[in-house]
């Protein structure tokens, strides 16, 4: 049996780790939708290889090569899984992650801007 410190320990090394993975939209923004377009770019080549191959196409990987497309799925990740993570790890540390932290809502609303405007 595993005490209660063990758990603790492990639990909070899987949510570090994960949000390390998860790390690109607590850069500042030009960085953060550098890896956004990249990542997207992975994206719409599965989506191509799927079709290729006849096999059902992952619906949210569809058209995220339109600007707008893009910005909406963005924020949306933004607003769902990585800002709710990154404020528990800023708050775990101390708020010593504020500036992540604060990141991702500066890049909601730089993706707002493109969704707006496309």
């Amino acid at each position: 049996m595993i005490d209660n410190n063990e758990s603790g320990k492990k639990l909070i090394s899987g949510v570090i780790i994960h949000a390390c993975d998860l790390y690109s939209s607590t850069k500042k923004f030009p960085l953060a939708k550098e890896w956004a377009i990249k990542i997207n770019q992975e994206f719409t080549n599965q989506v191509r290889n799927e079709k290729e191959i006849g096999i059902p196409t992952t619906a949210y990987m569809l058209d995220l090569d339109k600007p707008a497309v893009m910005a909406k799925q963005e924020m949306q990740f933004i607003k769902v899984i990585q800002k709710p993570l990154w404020e528990k790890v800023n708050i775990f540390l101390e708020d010593r992650m504020k500036d992540a932290y604060n990141n991702c809502d500066e890049n909601i609303k730089e993706w707002e801007k493109i969704f707006k405007s496309s």
